[in-house]
């Protein structure tokens, strides 16, 4: 059996099991939950399964008319929606099955690498640390791209694992991902990076081999001139996280599903731990012969030897890129394909380091990674028991029973026009079309004389919240419905 294929065995299965964890996780009212993102691609799917460009049903910020619900976005995932729409999928059912098969391909991939480096213990100690992660749960129960980007991620670390010089598949991977989330121009730059960390690259070649890696990207910037769903992503301004946010979404995950500061605490331990170990374990292991047979024991130490560092790039290039794009005020997780490297050299370090130490001091790293694996499968009950109860984002149990929501269902009619900060909640729970208010990027006395020309009611449920009083004040205005995350303001 070769390296390569070490790990799909343990793999195909695990990524069924993920696949069908994953639709069951999903089997509740509340489920998946949706933010702006999962908002803009329920209602851009069904246009585009009819071959209709996607139009929000609301007025963004600085506009007069509605606009392209995927401009400036990923369009990766709205597209595979339209493919199953377009054979008689509902877009709910649609979207499950992209997060499905997202999940199975992201346990398929990091099962095939980490084979080849520590054989199949290593590809089922890889594929559990991110099954059972309670951060891994919320993820796939969110509607939207992270778990296709953490997939593109999986499948560019085993490329560059196993075809190291291929530059043009380590591109198109690249190219790939960033189509599928913002955050993946990091894992593209990462594809042209690579060639200048090779020792057996030189000169010339390393250019030759990076401008190798950016052409498919640019043959998508330009297919996209032509086709909006080949369109690249824009960076969004005004990102509301930092390298620093991303950075301890990443250290939660190692965290074992401990809530706030103590889950990025632990993590932050564990990953200093980790990167110990990876050197203690690359240090431990021979220089393997050169060349090497595939059926050779020293087949992975030299597999590991691009493994580790490709494992290193790929997880600084995923947190660098997740900084860049931002964290939305939804629930989704930018930074969650970071996680995908540091499983691997995790399950990889943890196994490769039992098999070649023969002190006492073998057992330690399995020891600590059995306990990791039930404290986190422990939290992800408490996980789905607390998200079934409460869901999350715009589709959470609070929005069901709001007194704002409930009044712009029965009592919003004599209001022509509604301004809202959050306008894709507003249109999800009630169908009511409205207008963006923005006040970050118009201020607030450009609305205030907006609102005077065309009055109408306001629906404050997120940043602009805590301004309500004092638009209340300025625009003369009582309050007509309110609870703690919301109110509605009118005249």
């Amino acid at each position: 059996m070769s390296p390569s294929s070490r790990g799909l065995v343990p793999g195909l299965f695990l990524a069924l099991v993920a696949a069908l964890g994953v639709l069951t996780a999903n089997n509740h009212w509340l489920f998946p939950a949706q933010g702006e993102t999962g908002a803009r691609y329920v209602l851009s799917a069904p246009a585009l399964a009819r071959g209709e460009i996607p139009i929000t049903p609301w007025i963004p910020s600085g506009h007069t008319t509605p606009q392209n619900a995927l401009a400036g976005r990923a369009p990766l995932m709205p597209a595979l929606m339209a493919g199953l729409i377009h054979q008689g999928v509902r877009p709910h059912v649609s979207a499950l099955w992209i997060l499905a098969g997202s999940a199975a391909l992201v346990v398929l991939g990091v099962s095939w690498v980490t084979g080849g480096v520590a054989g199949m213990a290593g590809a089922l100690a890889t594929a559990l640390i991110l099954m059972v992660a309670p951060l891994s749960l919320e993820t796939v129960t969110v509607l939207g791209p992270d778990a296709l980007l953490a997939a593109t991620s999986a499948f560019l670390l085993g490329a560059m694992t196993y075809r190291p010089k291929a530059s043009a598949i380590h591109g198109a991977l690249g190219a790939m991902a960033w189509l599928a989330h913002p955050a993946g121009l990091g894992l593209l730059a990462v594809s042209i990076v690579w060639p200048f960390s090779r020792r057996d690259a030189a000169g010339a070649r390393r250019f030759l081999l990076a401008g190798t890696a950016v052409l498919p990207a640019l043959l998508l910037m330009a297919a996209g001139l032509r086709h909006p769903l080949l369109r690249l992503p824009v960076l969004p301004g005004g990102a509301t996280s930092s390298a620093g946010g991303a950075l301890s979404g990443a250290m939660a995950f190692l965290g074992a599903g401990l809530p706030g500061a103590a889950g990025v605490v632990l993590g932050g331990g564990l990953g200093l731990l980790l990167i110990g170990l990876v050197v203690a374990e690359a240090r431990a292991t021979p220089p393997p012969p050169s060349p090497v047979h595939w059926s050779d024991p020293a087949a992975r130490d030299a597999l590991a030897l691009a493994f580790r560092p490709a494992a290193a790039l790929v997880a600084l290039g995923a947190l660098l890129g997740a900084w860049a794009a931002g964290t939305p005020e939804d629930p989704s997780a930018p930074w969650f394909a970071a996680t995908v490297p540091a499983a691997a050299l995790a399950g990889t370090a943890v196994v490769r380091w039992t098999r070649r130490q023969t002190s006492g001091h073998r057992w330690v790293p399995l020891a600590i990674l059995t306990v990791w694996l039930a404290a986190s499968a422990m939290g992800s009950r408490h996980t789905l028991r607390d998200l079934r109860e409460t869901g999350r984002g715009y589709t959470s149990a609070h929005w069901v029973d709001s007194p704002v929501i409930r009044w712009i269902d029965n009592r919003s009619g004599p209001y022509a026009i509604l301004y809202a900060d959050q306008p894709a909640l507003v249109f999800l729970q009630t169908g009511r079309p409205s207008r963006e208010l923005d006040l970050g990027s118009r201020g607030l006395e450009a609305f205030v004389s907006d609102f005077e020309e065309e009055p109408g009611a306001l629906v404050l449920t997120g940043g602009a919240l805590p301004v309500a009083d004092t638009l209340a004040s300025r625009l003369d205005l009582r309050v007509l419905a309110e609870d703690p995350r919301g109110r509605a303001l009118g005249r």
